[in-house]
């Protein structure tokens, strides 16, 4: 905050990692603060070289770049992006979420004027994101419709990177296919349960088969009570069904020796 006079500030770098930045009150999210009372806020360049930036800028401020100025001046250096970065996210409240200038960078190379061959920019005035073409990261989608076991991935990987699966049946299924498609619905290699990023988002699709559990008859995934109901039913209709759950005692025949196997798994639980 600025009321009067000058205030100075050098150069900010930031080399890669993870920040989130919110400007205090009427502050950017990285640059100058709140000027009043006819002062001078200077602040010198900002260099993004790399990493994941979050910048969010307060009532009449930039997300990167000058707070708000109620009497007086703002003044930044400048902003330069590589395209090392991940991503730049930068809101402003009522003003542009970027307010400067930007010089883009691809090693020492000045890219400015051909950006978009380097850079994913999605410029809304108010919000800004900013994404490197050769760092960019790409949604996994899974598809588990029938939920029965868990599936485990990242949310996102770059092109080239290396995804691995790994799947977790719930008790008395398994597995039963497992395929990984493109954004055009292309298939995706899939070895040992890896596979490798195309240059688009991906969808993981699994269906599951039921192996069954001894005892779990109406194959709800738990064994109790509602087990012998279903399991009394069977024997009172003559009914073959569920035979590898119901054969509680691997006599080849459902009988009332089976609800006593069952009755004694469930009092042993």
């Amino acid at each position: 905050f600025v009321a009067s006079g000058t205030a100075t500030l050098s150069d900010i770098t930031i080399k890669g990692g993870s920040i989130t930045a919110k400007g205090g009150e009427y502050g950017a999210g990285i640059g100058t603060g709140l000027v009043d009372g006819g002062g001078i806020a200077e602040l010198g360049n900002i260099t993004i070289m790399g990493g994941s930036i979050t910048a969010n800028g307060y009532e009449w401020s930039a997300g990167i770049g000058t707070g708000f100025v109620a009497s007086g001046t703002a003044k930044l250096g400048t902003l330069t992006i590589y395209d090392d970065i991940d991503l730049v996210d930068a809101t402003g409240i009522r003003k542009s979420g970027i307010s400067e200038n930007i010089v883009y960078m691809h090693g020492e190379s000045d890219v400015t004027g051909n950006a978009s061959d380097y850079f994913n920019i999605n410029d809304e005035g108010e919000h800004v994101v900013i994404e490197s073409i050769q760092n960019k990261k790409y949604t996994i989608t899974l598809v588990n419709e029938e939920k029965h076991g868990t599936v485990t991935m990242p949310a996102k990987a770059k092109s080239g990177e290396s995804v691995n699966i790994t799947v977790t049946p719930d008790s008395g299924y398994m597995l039963d296919t497992i395929e990984v498609k493109d954004a055009n619905g292309n298939e995706v290699s899939l070895k040992d349960m890896s596979f490798t990023m195309p240059d688009s988002d991906v969808t993981i699709k699994v269906t599951w088969k039921y192996v069954g559990v001894k005892g779990d008859v109406n194959r709800d995934g738990n064994v109790d009570i509602s087990d012998v109901v279903a399991l009394v039913n069977i024997i009172l209709n003559s009914s073959s069904d569920h035979q590898a759950e119901a054969d509680l005692n691997n006599d080849g025949d459902i009988d009332i020796s089976d609800v006593v196997a069952l009755v004694n798994i469930i009092l042993g639980q």
